[in-house]
C-alpha cells in the first residue's frame, strides 16, 4: 500500500470514528434528555393530578385547567373512566368522548394500570404534532378516577432543534475531515509518493548497470536530501566504476600474465586470470577459474621454488621466484613469478596476485652464452677458461 493511501486511510478512519463515536454520543445524549424531558412532563402532570384529586366535580377540574391555561400555552385536559373530556383548556372539547385511536388506548391503559405513559398525536389540518404524557388521577380513597393529558411538546421541540443542529454541526465536521484526507491524500502524492518512485525508478536503472543515473528534485525536505545524496552517489559510483574500467583494461592489456586467486579458501582457487595469461599458458580463463595454483606445475611440485611460493601464500607476504610450469600442450616454460596479498576494505588479506613473466628465451640465452664461454663452438672440447678454472 502506497504511503498517500495509507495517510489517506488513516485520516479518513480517523474522522469516520470521530463521527461515528460523536454521532453515537449525540445520540445517547437525546435519549437522555428526551427521558429528563419526560420524567419533567409527568412530575408536572402528576403534581397536577395531585391538584385535581382532592377535587371530585367537573367544575373545578375546570378550574384547573383555566388556571393552567393562563400560565402555560400547552394542551391539558382530565379524561373520565367513560373517557369522556371533564376538563380542557379548551373548553369547547369539555363534554366530548375522546375517539377511538392510539390515543385513546394509551388512557385506557393508564386508566387500568395506573403507569404513566406518553403518546404522539399525529398532526392534522388545525393542529400540529403533538406529544403528551398521560398520569392517572386518583380520588381521596386512592381510586383511579380519570387520566390527565399534559402536553410537553415546546419543550421536545426545542431539544430536537438542538439536537439537529448539533448533528448538522458533527456531519459538517465529517465532511471537512473527509476534504482534509482527500486534500492530504493529493497533498502527499505529490510531495512524497511522485519523488519516492522517481528515485525507486532511478535506483532499479542504476542496478540494471545504467550509470548517467540522476533525480532531479528541488524540494528542500528529507526527499530533496534523500534524492541529492543519490545524485551524491551515482556520481561517485561513475567515478569509480570508470577508474575501475581504466585498471581493468591495463590489466588486460599487460604483456605480463595476471593471476589473482583466494587466500581464504582451501587450494587458494584461481578467480581471475588475464589474457597474457592464456597467451603464455594456452589455458583460457574458463579453463583456470577455480582450478589451484599448483595446476601449472602439475607433478612437479617438489622444485624448491614452489615449496617457497606455498609457504608465502601460507603467511601472506611477498615472494619472488623462477618456476618451472607446464603449458596446457605439456611444453615446460621458466617462469618467473611474483605474488603479493591482495587486503581487503577492512585490512585483511583476502587475494593475492600472481605476476608471471615467460624468462624461458632470456634464461636459454645465459645458458648458451655461458656454455660458450667455457666450450668451443666447433669442437666442443673444454677451452683454456674451463681448464684455467
Amino acid at each position: 500500500m502506497r504511503i498517500s493511501t495509507k495517510l489517506t486511510s488513516v485520516t479518513a478512519a480517523m474522522f469516520l470514528i470521530v463521527g461515528g463515536v460523536g454521532t453515537l454520543g449525540l445520540e445517547r445524549f437525546r435519549e437522555l434528555a428526551h427521558m429528563s424531558v419526560v420524567s419533567e412532563a409527568q412530575n408536572v402532570a402528576t403534581a397536577i393530578a395531585t391538584m385535581a384529586s382532592f377535587e371530585q366535580d367537573a367544575a373545578t377540574y375546570q378550574d384547573v385547567m383555566d388556571f393552567m391555561a393562563q400560565r402555560q400555552n400547552r394542551d391539558l385536559e382530565i379524561i373520565d373512566r367513560n373517557f369522556n373530556v371533564v376538563a380542557d383548556v379548551s373548553k369547547a372539547d369539555v363534554g366530548h368522548a375522546i375517539e377511538n385511536g392510539p390515543r385513546r388506548a394509551v388512557v385506557a391503559q393508564t386508566l387500568h394500570d395506573g403507569q404513566p405513559r406518553t403518546m404522539t398525536e399525529p398532526p392534522t389540518e388545525r393542529t400540529p404534532e403533538m406529544r403528551q404524557i398521560v398520569v392517572p388521577v386518583y380520588d381521596k380513597n386512592h381510586q383511579i378516577v380519570a387520566a390527565l393529558t399534559y402536553e410537553y411538546t415546546p419543550v421536545y421541540r426545542v431539544l430536537e432543534q438542538q439536537v439537529r443542529e448539533t448533528l448538522g454541526l458533527v456531519a459538517g465536521v465529517g465532511t471537512l475531515g473527509l476534504l482534509l484526507a482527500l486534500g492530504c491524500a493529493i497533498y502527499v502524492s505529490r510531495s512524497v509518493s511522485r519523488p519516492i518512485k522517481l528515485l525507486s525508478g532511478a535506483a532499479l536503472r542504476l542496478s540494471r548497470g545504467e550509470r548517467d543515473v540522476s533525480v532531479d528534485l528541488n524540494s528542500r525536505d528529507e526527499i530533496g536530501e534523500l534524492a541529492a545524496s543519490f545524485n551524491t552517489m551515482s556520481k561517485a559510483l561513475q567515478a569509480s566504476e570508470a577508474d575501475l574500467h581504466l585498471r581493468e583494461r591495463a590489466i588486460e592489456s599487460s604483456f605480463n600474465a595476471i593471476m589473482i586467486a583466494s587466500l581464504t579458501r582451501q587450494g587458494f582457487p584461481i578467480e581471475y586470470v588475464n589474457a597474457a595469461f592464456t597467451r603464455i599458458t594456452g589455458y583460457t580463463a574458463d579453463e583456470t577459474i577455480g582450478k589451484g595454483v599448483n595446476f601449472l606445475v602439475g607433478e612437479d611440485n617438489q622444485q624448491q621454488a614452489f615449496q617457497e611460493i606455498r609457504l608465502a601464500l601460507r603467511e601472506q607476504r611477498d615472494e619472488r621466484a623462477v618456476l618451472r610450469s607446464y603449458r596446457k600442450d605439456g611444453s615446460p616454460f621458466w617462469n618467473e613469478v611474483h605474488v603479493a596479498p591482495v587486503l581487503s576494505a577492512e585490512g585483511e588479506p583476502e587475494h593475492f596476485i600472481a605476476i608471471f613473466n615467460d624468462i624461458t628465451g632470456a634464461r636459454n640465452d645465459a645458458e648458451q652464452l655461458a656454455y660458450h664461454a667455457q666450450y668451443d663452438a666447433l669442437t666442443g672440447l673444454a677451452n683454456r677458461s674451463l681448464l684455467t678454472d
